[in-house]
């Protein structure tokens, strides 16, 4: 009887060892594939905070490029009204000099040429 219960016990043991093999064999799977999806997110993780990044320095510049088209409009329009500004004073003191040291007068014809006085 303690034969029978002996061999009982070593094949129960050898089962158990078949058995913790087994499921040490899959806990050390489990754990590579933890370890790789770990990576992974982490690798994920890292090219997400770096896309945060760079759309925000993207809105940053975009906004600066706005503001400096701002600007830049802004100043051509003030150059544009200096610039009618000054042509408007020119051709009113050009156009009064002509206008003191030319006359005008009918050639034949209808034709106006400026004669000088």
């Amino acid at each position: 009887m303690y034969k029978r219960k002996a061999v009982e016990s070593a094949q129960t043991a050898a089962d158990l060892k078949l058995h913790l093999d087994k499921y040490h064999a899959q806990l050390k799977e489990v754990q590579v594939a933890v370890s790789e999806k770990t990576s992974t997110l982490q690798q994920q993780s890292f090219k997400f905070k770096r896309i945060q990044v760079c759309q925000r320095l993207s809105n940053i510049v975009i906004i600066h490029v706005r503001a400096c088209v701002r600007l830049c409009v802004f100043a051509l329009q003030i150059t544009y009204r200096v610039a009618q500004k000054m042509a408007h004073f020119f051709y009113s003191v050009v156009g009064s000099l002509v206008i003191s040291h030319y006359k005008f007068s009918p050639d034949s014809g209808s034709e106006k040429t400026l004669k000088s006085s």
